[in-house]
């Protein structure tokens, strides 16, 4: 059929129990997309080559039965939610499922992202695999606010505005998940609160940008392990005793200064902490081992640095 555009868009019936599964093959407009809860799971499908935009709110309630999900799948296409993303519910059974998957395609959301009233992580995902989520305003992954993930080689940006673009922790873990290939990008920062957070081998990670100087901060207590290779273009900080664990094969790119309230653990073999700021920098005082010195910035140091390799 051709091009609608539909007030809201209702997947399924809350008094139903059977199954409703839609696909979407032409470019659609709607007001509102709304996933009722109920027994039977809930899905749509966007095919190859569509895009769909959303000029408000999609709302993912989550089913009122284990073993069901309520899914959003974005294959080869575009889906632009130019208001929220919204999880909806509260149990804490983890079969009882909200999603969104993003195959090739790409998925961006102007608005906000609002997480189940519970404490199971697994019960609301957003997942990509070799396409690309865009996040254009901060995003908070507070207590228990559910799972991001990167399954294979496909891009996360945190484009949000107000620093930090992600925080992420609380004290029932979220989950943020990378794998080889893959890409995180943080435009104004991330912060973790309480939780620690470990980056895969061969993933690539970014904070801030040159037009855009932004920090990690790691606090409290908590520890960063990277096993791919992060480049912050702000520092590397935190206000209490937190730590940074540069793993075995991984490289480190600092812009910025690493403060004193940080331990950086940066001894694992064939790692590499590689400070390269146009500007002015102090070299940590710890043992590294690989340390590189780059680009035309005045590098100074002191007493407590050694090199092991």
């Amino acid at each position: 059929t051709s091009s609608t555009s539909f007030p809201t868009l209702q997947i399924g019936k809350s008094t139903g129990s059977s199954a409703a599964s839609y696909s979407m093959n032409n470019n659609n407009t709607c007001d509102y997309i709304v996933f009722d809860a109920s027994a039977g799971n809930r899905t749509l499908t966007l095919g190859s080559g569509v895009i769909l935009t959303v000029i408000n709110d999609i709302t993912i309630n989550q089913p009122s039965s284990t073993n069901t999900t309520n899914s959003l799948f974005i294959n080869s296409t575009a889906c632009n939610i130019n208001g929220n993303l919204n999880f909806s519910g509260g149990n804490n059974n983890g079969t009882k499922v909200c999603q969104v998957v993003v195959t090739s395609g790409s998925l961006t959301i102007n608005g906000n992202v609002s997480w189940l009233s519970n404490n199971s992580v697994t019960s609301e995902l957003i997942t990509v695999s070799t396409g690309i989520i865009t996040f254009n305003r901060s995003l908070t992954m507070g207590d228990g606010s559910g799972t991001v993930a990167v399954t294979s080689t496909g891009k996360i940006n945190f484009n949000g505005n107000i620093a930090p673009s992600l925080s992420f922790g609380g004290s029932h873990d979220p989950v943020l998940t990378t794998t080889s290939g893959c890409w995180l990008h943080f435009e104004k920062g991330i912060t973790t609160v309480t939780s620690s957070l470990t980056f895969a081998s061969g993933s690539n990670i970014t904070v801030g940008s040159e037009t855009s100087v932004n920090d990690f901060a790691i606090d409290p207590g908590t520890t960063v392990t990277n096993n791919g290779t992060a480049t912050i273009y702000g520092n590397l900080t935190s206000t209490s005793a937190s730590a940074f664990v540069n793993a075995a094969n991984a490289t480190l790119e600092l812009k910025g200064s690493v403060s004193p309230n940080v331990t950086l653990n940066a001894t694992a073999t064939g790692n590499n902490v590689k400070y390269n700021s146009g500007g002015s920098q102090t070299i940590f005082a710890t043992t590294y081992y690989n340390l590189t010195l780059d680009s035309t910035g005045t590098k100074s140091y002191g007493s407590g640095i050694a090199v092991n390799n």
